[in-house]
């Protein structure tokens, strides 16, 4: 895969659709991939920092988060991707979680729309 010009940092399966792939980079894109549609580029979504990790969420197979180093949380929804490079994708939301790096973001398998996310910190 090409579609990234920097260090890929985060990937996530859909858990749903066992054939859709996340990539997350450090050049500021999200790219979705469907290994049913090989031919197909893919869809991406450019965001303002490095991607440092991404997470479907396990009650919406349309619905996927995004960590970033900028200490934000950016919600997406796959129906609304345009495949024209041109264009742009917006977040469905944007959480201004932490003033550091959110390094790492996790759905609640148990209960719909709970969501964690975990910066580095010197104490615990």
């Amino acid at each position: 895969m090409e579609h990234h010009t920097d260090k890929v940092q985060a990937v996530a399966w859909n858990p749903s659709r066992p054939h859709v792939l996340l990539s997350g980079s450090f050049d500021h894109t999200i790219v979705m991939r469907d290994g049913k549609m090989p031919s197909h580029s893919g869809y991406k979504w450019s965001v303002p920092a490095d991607v440092e990790s991404l997470a479907w969420d396990l009650h919406s197979e349309h619905s996927f988060v995004a960590s970033l180093e900028d200490g934000t949380v950016r919600g997406f929804d796959i129906r609304a991707a345009v495949s024209n490079p041109s264009s742009e994708s917006k977040p469905a939301f944007t959480l201004h979680a932490h003033d550091k790096a959110v390094c790492n973001v996790s759905y609640n398998p148990a209960a719909p729309n709970v969501c964690i996310n975990v910066l580095f910190t010197d104490t615990l």
